[in-house]
């Protein structure tokens, strides 16, 4: 019954940038005076951005903002990923590299860094290896 009006909605995507504004302005007029803590002001707004961008995913199906050469190749690799990320993690911690600037915030970014590096990195030479034991056995991905 409402068919065109969703399409309507669906293929413009300034809806889900007006949504995300709108709730950027509602959380911080409503959460940060009434909570006063700023971790918990940045972890709405961290929810708001996933929420946001999984919203103007959806409704940007037509422009395929998602698809980029980035996007497709993490997708490739995502499994990948899946099973290698604490692998990866482990090493770093056991290098040592976890408290390499103290426990602060730099730390932190510093291992998430080597850990993203990390597990595409194996991901990516995963994928070449595959591929070549593939050819030389002869058998089709």
């Amino acid at each position: 019954m409402y068919r065109a009006e969703i399409e309507k909605i669906v293929k413009n995507t300034w809806v889900g940038i007006i949504v995300t504004i709108l709730g950027f302005v509602l959380v911080f007029i409503v959460k940060l005076p009434v909570e006063g803590n700023p971790a918990i002001f940045l972890d709405t707004v961290k929810k708001l951005i996933g929420f946001s961008m999984m919203l103007i995913g959806v409704m940007c199906a037509d422009v395929k903002l998602w698809c980029n050469p980035i996007t497709k190749f993490i997708s490739g690799i995502s499994l990948e990923i899946y099973l290698a990320h604490m692998m990866v993690f482990r090493v770093i911690e056991k290098v040592g590299v976890t408290r390499i600037a103290g426990e602060s915030v730099l730390s932190y970014v510093i291992v998430y860094g080597l850990t993203i590096g990390g597990v595409i990195l194996f991901a990516a030479l995963y994928k070449v290896i595959e591929t070549k034991i593939r050819k030389r056995l002869c058998i089709a991905s």
